[in-house]
């Protein structure tokens, strides 16, 4: 048996192997380019279609409010006037220049849908290596462009931690190849993408440090990116997004809309109440701390590290839950459980496993989320090396005294089971709910989309607009958007008045139009009823402050007296 890493039983990061420099074949572009025009096209049709959430506003508003000279401004908060006091991801910077060149949500999705594509590469190159052969190569990047979690947050709405995904990646690949600069450079990079990328960062650091030989060279790979990850983490926590925050001071946040939820669309999946600012203000050391409020009440990082060290019994009632274990199920079941069988790769998802398996929140237990995307690196390389080491085992197992390994496995057996493992994993795709298939099957029809886009078209630019999830996206641009119903981080309460606060620039703003879809599901409190009917925008007909503008295709515009 030949002794490389393609063929042993035990593979390790840094092995050399035959493949040293990236090599890629006319299969893996052509791969590629099937993934761009398709989730493009998807992607298009989706947000046409009136599919994007709220979700896309934020970072929208943040790259158009750039290019008017205004960095990074964001109005739907009473605690920030800048997407930074949400989370710190100075990557956004990178898609203004093209925004400006065209301004349009589909140019973010275009160059989200690229980024996503490109960590293809990295896996193609790492599984051809490991394993051996362009087969070999092929499958993977077909398990990480099939992988259900990439394609379910390549079609939801703008989001920077596919950028993060794709730099850690090409870093695991350059580690491989144990190039030190190319390698801190990755990792690097990703730390741009969001704060919870920094920990994964630092995870990948720890995977660097005990899987390269010998041991001088894995401290010279691994410190650096550990140490780097870790400091960027609590800079940027306890640092950076305060000083984009302010504490809010006005009665919105005691006040709010008690004829429907008050909570946000995209914030409405808490199991019990962990939402930030839940202390009725969204002004906080961090917006992300308050996810994990429920440990303790928590109110710091810090305060979450020592409730899980001295509480192993409470954590445990937590963690090891039906819910949780049917998560994990289902986020293994993509790469076949392979990463099962290379538990130092787990190094790699423990940051993000943490905190996910910590919360309550549905969203980060959704596989389909983008949650899990940080995710992907660990699973992927998991995989790849798993499977190496399991075709190890076999040809250890099956090979018979004297028998070359040409003749006990024929060079054709490869592609067939490679190929069965890439039908197996669009077969579970198409199981977990092909999110293509889904954005084609359940866009809105028509008579709708031309409804919608003509009450959107009405509400001028100057105007300041709140709307219901699904609306938002196509009332930008301006300066002045926001949800309703109102949350306890929303800049306005049930009476329409704006915080008080000189230091948060939606004090100064206005609310002009209300632009309702009634089918909204957070706006349907009350089944019994009709969705034009629905206490919320009863509540809004009768008051006397606004006035219905136009209604059609259960959507409702109102506008203020």
């Amino acid at each position: 048996m030949t002794s490389n890493a393609a063929h042993s039983s035990s593979p390790r990061l840094a092995s050399p192997t035959r493949f040293s420099q990236p090599a890629s074949s006319r299969a893996v572009w052509l791969l590629l380019a099937a993934y761009l025009a398709i989730f493009f096209a998807a992607s298009w049709y989706k947000y046409s279609h009136y599919g994007y959430g709220y979700d896309q506003v934020d970072f929208e508003q943040a790259v158009w409010a750039t290019t008017q000279g205004r960095p990074f401004f964001d109005s739907r908060f009473n605690f920030t006037d800048s997407v930074f006091g949400m989370d710190f991801m100075p990557a956004l910077g990178l898609f203004v220049p093209f925004y400006a060149l065209v301004p349009s949500a589909l140019t973010m999705a275009w160059g989200e849908t690229v980024v996503i594509a490109l960590g293809a590469l990295p896996v193609y190159w790492l599984a051809r290596a490991v394993i051996g052969g362009r087969w070999a190569g092929l499958t993977f990047a077909s398990l990480y462009l099939l992988y259900p979690t990439i394609q379910y947050v390549n079609l939801f709405a703008f989001n920077l931690r596919p950028l993060g995904v794709t730099a850690i990646l090409f870093a695991l690949w350059f580690l491989h190849q144990r190039r030190w600069l190319p390698f801190v450079l990755c990792a690097a990079f990703a730390l741009l993408a969001r704060t919870d990328v920094a920990l994964t960062v630092a995870a990948l650091g720890l995977y660097a440090l005990l899987t390269t030989k010998p041991l001088r060279a894995g401290l010279r790979f691994g410190l650096p990116v550990l140490l780097g990850g870790l400091l960027y983490f609590f800079v940027s926590l306890y640092l950076v997004v305060p000083a984009f925050t302010s504490p809010c001071t006005n009665s919105a946040a005691t006040n709010q809309v008690q004829t429907a939820p008050a909570q946000a669309e995209d914030t409405s999946d808490s199991l019990q109440s962990s939402e930030p600012g839940g202390n009725g203000c969204g002004g906080r050391s961090n917006f992300l701390i308050g996810y994990y409020s429920h440990l303790g009440n928590s109110s710091s990082f810090g305060g979450v590290i020592s409730y899980v060290a001295t509480h192993p019994v409470e954590v445990a009632k937590l963690v090891f839950t039906a819910q949780k274990l049917k998560y994990l199920f289902w986020l293994l079941l993509p790469v076949l459980f392979l990463p099962l069988l290379r538990p130092v790769s787990w190094l790699l998802l423990a940051p993000t496993l943490a905190l996910n398996l910590l919360t309550n929140r549905r969203s980060q237990l959704d596989y389909h989320s983008h949650y899990q995307m940080l995710l992907i690196p660990g699973l992927l390389v998991g995989a790849i090396y798993g499977f190496a080491r399991l075709q190890g085992w076999l040809r250890a197992i099956n090979l018979p005294p004297g028998t070359g390994e040409e003749q006990a496995h024929p060079p054709a057996a490869r592609p067939l089971v490679l190929g069965s493992i890439v039908l197996l994993a669009l077969a579970i795709n198409f199981a977990s709910g092909n999110p293509v298939y889904l954005a084609f099957r359940f866009g809105e029809s028509e008579a709708r989309v031309a409804a919608a886009n003509a009450l959107a078209a009405s509400v001028p630019r100057g105007a300041g607009v709140a709307a219901t999830s699904s609306l938002a996206p196509h009332l930008l641009p301006r300066w002045y958007i926001y949800n309703y119903p109102p949350a306890t981080y929303s800049p306005y309460d049930r009476d329409y008045n704006f915080a008080a606060t000189s230091s948060v620039a939606p004090a100064s703003g206005k609310l002009d139009y209300i632009l309702l879809d009634c089918s909204a599901a957070v706006l349907m409190v009350d089944k019994k009823l009709a969705p034009c009917a629905q206490p919320a925008i009863a509540a809004l007909r009768a008051d006397p402050r606004w006035q219905v503008a136009a209604e059609q295709e259960r959507f409702v515009l109102f506008k203020r007296r």
